[in-house]
């Protein structure tokens, strides 16, 4: 029973003997029969009142279910840093672009237009470039391709990866295929035991001790001689029809496909 029904008992149970003695004197005799039938016909009618007074009266809000947890908001991403304008002027073609237009170098952050950007990378590709730095002047922080690899055209892309990879291969172990319509850069250590190697673009073997088609049955030094004048001169035949260059240093033909003259062997 709680304290409601308590109360209301109490208030019950006094209101009937306040009837029953009046100024000390006895109004009705009162005896244990009939007071526990009194009292039983109390609970009865209680029984059925107190439910009513239960509805009626409001109950305080419950301090776990009335307290709401508010959690601050989370950030929201957007495609500008925070505090940028929606705006800017590129450095290079000094025009005002949104910044949906833009490229940010996230090595240095600094910013220019698409366009200007892609124009940037594909001239420095053609010039082989292994590494591209970031247009703006004076600063020294390079551009990573995964960030612009759809930036550029495939072809592009695919000639950037490869002077990437050559410029991986150590300039003591560095050979290029010798066959003229190839000449692929790969990675051969220890030429001075490896002798007979195969190139992994062409599938064509070599010799990686003289950096000459593989001959067969014979040493560098016979090769040399005996068929010198023979491979000399088809050689020189075949490079003035595909207009190849020689290299001053260890005189091989290279084919120019395009980008500076300049011969780095």
């Amino acid at each position: 029973m709680d304290d409601l029904d308590a109360d209301c008992f109490d208030f019950v149970d006094d209101f009937y003997f306040s009837a029953l003695e009046a100024a000390g004197e006895d109004l009705l005799p009162v005896s244990d029969e009939k007071y526990a039938d009194a009292l039983q016909f109390q609970e009865v009618v209680m029984a059925s009142v107190i439910p009513s007074i239960r509805k009626s009266t409001p109950t305080p809000p419950h301090p776990a279910t009335s307290r709401r947890d508010v959690s601050p908001p989370s950030p929201t991403s957007t495609s500008r840093l925070e505090g940028e304008p929606s705006g800017f002027v590129c450095g290079i073609c000094m025009e005002p672009k949104a910044i949906s237009e833009s490229f940010r170098n996230p090595s240095c952050s600094h910013r220019f237009c698409t366009d200007c950007t892609r124009q940037h990378l594909t001239v420095r590709i053609q010039e082989n470039a292994s590494r591209v730095r970031c247009p703006e002047s004076g600063c020294k922080a390079e551009i990573d391709p995964e960030w612009c690899q759809g930036m550029v055209p495939g072809q592009v892309f695919e000639r950037w990866s490869a002077v990437l990879s050559e410029s991986a291969i150590s300039a003591e172990n560095r050979v290029y295929c010798p066959y003229g319509d190839c000449s692929a850069p790969m990675e051969v250590e220890g030429r001075s035991v490896i002798v007979q190697a195969e190139c992994p673009h062409c599938n064509r073997l070599f010799c990686a001790k003289c950096k000459t088609p593989w001959h067969a049955g014979s040493d560098c030094e016979e090769y040399r001689l005996g068929d010198s004048g023979t491979n000399d001169i088809l050689l020189k035949k075949l490079a003035k029809e595909k207009m190849w260059a020689r290299c001053p240093k260890c005189k091989f033909y290279v084919e120019k496909v395009d980008g500076c003259p300049h011969i780095t062997c």
